[in-house]
């Protein structure tokens, strides 16, 4: 059900690695890698970000009703343009532009106080302890963002009478167990991660870097495991949705 906008994201991201070299990262001959971007680089991330964003929504809501309704979406549904997309795309980005920079602020200042009062030991101790305080603040952001996550599966089935209050309503009470979804998500995420840095940098190495073969494939196969990754991320969110505003049982 997802490989057409699959397939509609890899075409345009192996256009942009073909005609916007200095999009790629680039290995020196004396040093590390390092990202070298043009401000035409920047426009085709830009391009990027937005089908990105257009694909993941489409997917999204089809992949909820699936979930919820059982409902497949087929034919040109599978491609989704509707004003069910753009709702969730709209209460996504919301999410993201007001959330992300909070959690950017939180986890600054965190770092900031933290290592200011638990970093001044030279030991990897203070250090763990310092970074672990850290990452409380964004924590709690994070689990807020899960919270009002929510209502999009709502959106993808119809329902304009759910909004973010009720959201966060229905996940009242819920905090360490909304805790401890958002680790396990993000610890698979991070995983797979991992798991596309490793041929990405082998091919990189073996095949070229400037305009040759190696990070062509290389984010192509990120690209799968990107898309792997999504998945995960809407059975998590569908499944909060019906535990906690349809009383479903898992």
């Amino acid at each position: 059900m997802s490989w057409p906008w699959m397939l509609v994201y890899a075409g345009v991201q192996t256009l942009a690695l073909l005609f916007q070299p200095d999009v790629l990262v680039v290995l020196s001959g004396d040093g590390p890698a390092a990202l070298r971007m043009t401000s035409s680089g920047w426009w085709t991330v830009a391009l990027l970000m937005g089908i990105s964003m257009l694909a993941f929504s489409s997917l999204a809501v089809n992949w909820h009703r699936l979930l919820l309704l059982d409902e497949e979406a087929e034919g040109v549904e599978r491609l989704r343009l509707d004003g069910l997309l753009w709702r969730y795309l709209g209460n996504t980005a919301l999410l993201i532009l007001t959330l992300v920079p909070v959690a950017v602020i939180a986890m600054i200042a965190g770092l900031s106080i933290s290592f200011s009062v638990f970093g001044s030991g030279n030991g990897m101790g203070s250090f763990l302890l310092a970074f672990g305080i850290a990452l409380l603040p964004v924590a709690v952001v994070l689990v807020v963002l899960e919270r009002l996550m929510i209502k999009l599966p709502a959106i993808a089935i119809g329902r304009s009478d759910y909004g973010f209050g009720a959201a966060w309503d229905d996940s009242r009470g819920e905090f360490l167990s909304l805790a401890g979804f958002v680790l396990m998500v993000l610890g698979t995420t991070y995983g797979l991660g991992l798991l596309a840095s490793v041929p990405f940098t082998l091919l990189s190495a073996v095949l070229g870097t400037h305009g040759g073969l190696g990070p062509l494939i290389g984010s192509l196969w990120q690209l799968a495991i990107n898309w792997i990754g999504w998945i995960i991320g809407l059975n998590a969110i569908t499944t909060l949705y019906g535990i906690l505003a349809e009383g479903r049982e898992v």
